[in-house]
C-alpha cells in the first residue's frame, strides 16, 4: 500500500508552495481547504443601524464572512482553526442524494450523533461516535516567509536553528465537510483510497470505519454499495427531520443560500 508518510510530505510541499505563491501575490491570509468543504466564519449577528434592519441575505453573508472573522482576530494570532461540521448523509424521498451535494442541509453537531455501522469485512456492528472524516479542523493562516505546513490541518514557523515552532492559534468559525454525499461518490472515493496504508504518517491507525471501507470498496459493486450504505450510513429525509426535531443533528441551509447569492445563481 502507498506510504502515507510520502503522501503527507507531498501534501506539505504543495501547501508550502501555495503559501509562497500567495505571499508573492500580495495576499495576507491563506485557507488550506478541500473542494468538499465550505468555510463559515460564524461571526456575531449584524446589528440594525439607523433604525433599519439589514435584509436576511446581508445578515447571512456577514455571519459567514471570513473577512469579518479575520478583522476580529487580534494581531498576535497567526492561525485560526475552523472546526469540522460533517454533513449528515441523507437520501431524499426519491431515493437519490442531494444534487448538487451542497444542497444537503443536514449537519452533525460538534459532538456527532453516535450511530451503528456494520464492518463490511466481518459483519460486526460497531458504534461510531465521531466524524467519518477528519476531526482536526482546517486552518486559516497569516502568511509569512518562515511559514511551513505541519500537516493538512495546521501550520508552524520555521525556526532559524531547525525544526518548526507552533503558531499562536485560536479556534473560531467552522467548516462544513461533505465527506459522504452519494453511494457513487463513496464507492469511487474508497476504491481510490484502497491503495493507501491504514497507518497514518505519525504511526497511528486509521480509524473505523474508514480503514475497513478502504479494504472493502474494491470488492463491492455499485448495487452492493447502495445496499450497504442505504442500511448503515444514509438516512431517509424523514428520519433526518426527526433527528433535527429531537436536537440530535442540525438543519443548516446557509451554504446553498450563500452560493446562490454570491454566484448569482438560483438553487436547484
Amino acid at each position: 500500500p502507498a506510504n502515507l508518510k510520502i503522501l503527507h510530505n507531498w501534501q506539505n510541499e504543495c501547501a508550502d508552495e501555495a503559501a509562497a505563491l500567495a505571499l508573492d501575490g500580495g495576499m495576507q491570509w491563506l485557507l488550506h481547504i478541500d473542494p468538499d468543504e465550505f468555510a463559515f466564519g460564524n461571526n456575531p449577528a449584524l446589528q440594525s443601524r439607523g433604525g433599519r434592519a439589514p435584509d436576511p441575505g446581508t445578515k447571512l453573508l456577514h455571519r459567514a464572512s471570513l473577512h469579518g472573522m479575520i478583522a476580529r482576530t487580534p494581531p498576535e494570532i497567526d492561525q485560526i482553526v475552523m472546526a469540522p461540521r460533517e454533513s449528515f448523509p441523507v437520501l431524499r424521498d426519491s431515493g437519490k442524494p442531494f444534487s448538487p451535494f451542497w444542497q444537503n442541509p443536514y449537519l452533525q453537531k460538534t459532538e456527532p450523533l453516535p450511530r451503528e455501522v456494520m464492518d463490511p469485512l466481518t459483519g460486526e456492528v460497531r458504534i461510531v461516535d465521531r466524524n467519518y472524516g477528519h476531526v482536526m479542523g482546517k486552518a486559516l493562516v497569516r502568511l509569512s516567509k518562515d511559514l511551513r505546513a505541519v500537516n493538512p490541518h495546521s501550520w508552524g514557523r520555521l525556526h532559524r536553528f531547525g525544526g518548526i515552532l507552533p503558531l499562536s492559534t485560536k479556534r473560531q468559525g467552522f467548516h462544513v465537510h461533505y465527506f459522504i454525499v452519494s453511494p457513487d461518490q463513496w464507492l469511487k472515493k474508497f476504491q481510490r483510497e484502497s491503495a493507501l496504508s491504514n497507518v497514518w504518517a505519525n504511526g497511528g491507525n486509521v480509524h473505523f470505519p474508514k480503514a475497513q471501507w478502504r479494504r472493502a470498496a474494491p470488492e463491492m459493486t455499485l448495487e452492493s454499495c447502495h445496499e450497504y450504505l442505504g442500511k448503515w450510513v444514509f438516512s431517509s429525509e424523514k428520519d433526518a427531520l426527526r433527528l433535527v426535531d429531537s436536537g440530535d443533528i442540525s438543519h443548516f441551509d446557509a451554504v446553498p443560500a450563500i452560493l446562490a447569492r454570491v454566484c448569482k445563481m438560483q438553487p436547484r
